[in-house]
């Protein structure tokens, strides 16, 4: 695990530490992403579906993979290349979004073709934290919990202050804050889905094997603070606005305290080992 632009880097890679005013900031904290990793899915398809079909899902899978191929989150990155980063993340993105339909078919097709492919993702920041599992649902799932890193990274960007034209202080302008309110929650409904919508339809010999990342635990941790961070900010807009009633500041105090407080009672120590393998 770890967090985006967590620290910046010289060209060659190496770290910054003699000056702690050259490292990055952290907003948002987001894992450390998992991929896909390449395997012949058209073969073993071609057995139940048309070769078309086959070759489609393929494709479309080479495709995350391609889009996929970046500098980590977490890798040590100069500034000025967070705008290419951007770029990569919207094309993963939209990569992602036209997987999803075809993988939702191959999920609905039946057992024999969900537990066809063994689908393997590997962890960028820890290359031996690789897992496969013949379970499209698996898929399905990492799938999710790659656009839920995706949006976060994006929310931490938005968050992220910019020397204003003037050459005074940077700050984080209000639409850049509405952005990630929207982005946020974005974010919390990919988590929501995984939970409600996939992980009860996961064979228990399925969940026993997922990795840290894609378990209950770690996408309703995700989701929390996503919905938090969110609730945050909507409670700073209506502090900062004269017209705003005090009933509505009242309610979405209320209701980040009611996050907040969710997130603390999640069972942290599914998550422990891996948070302190990060630090």
């Amino acid at each position: 695990m770890g967090c985006v632009f967590s620290s910046e880097g010289l060209e060659d890679g190496s770290a910054v530490t003699k000056n702690p005013q050259l490292l990055g900031e952290v907003f948002v904290f987001v894992p450390g992403l998992r991929v896909p990793k390449q395997v012949e899915i058209r073969e073993v398809l071609q057995k139940f579906v048309s070769v078309e079909l086959a070759s489609r899902l393929q494709s479309l899978r080479s495709q995350v993979i391609a889009a996929s191929g970046r500098n980590p989150p977490g890798s040590k990155l100069r500034r000025k290349k967070q705008q290419s980063e951007v770029s990569s993340a919207c094309d993963l993105e939209k990569t992602l979004h036209s997987y999803l339909p075809v993988l939702l078919g191959l999920v609905n097709g039946g057992e024999k073709l969900c537990t066809s492919v063994v689908f393997e993702w590997i962890n960028v920041e820890e290359e031996k934290k690789e897992t496969g599992l013949a379970n499209a649902q698996y898929e399905l799932l990492s799938v999710l919990q790659l656009l839920g890193m995706l949006a976060l990274e994006e929310a931490n960007t938005l968050l992220t202050p910019r020397p204003p034209a003037e050459g005074y202080n940077p700050k984080v302008s209000e639409e850049s804050k509405r952005n990630a309110i929207e982005t946020l929650l974005k974010a919390s409904s990919y988590f929501e889905c995984a939970i409600s919508g996939v992980l009860p339809n996961v064979p228990e010999e399925i969940s026993a094997k997922l990795p840290a990342d894609v378990t209950e635990a770690m996408f309703r941790t995700m989701e929390q603070q996503a919905l938090g961070q969110a609730v945050e900010l909507q409670l700073g807009f209506a502090i900062d606005n004269v017209k705003a009633s005090l009933a509505v500041k009242r309610r979405l105090a209320c209701e980040q305290a009611k996050v907040w407080v969710q997130v603390c009672c999640i069972p942290w120590f599914f998550l422990i080992g891996d948070f302190l393998k990060a630090c």
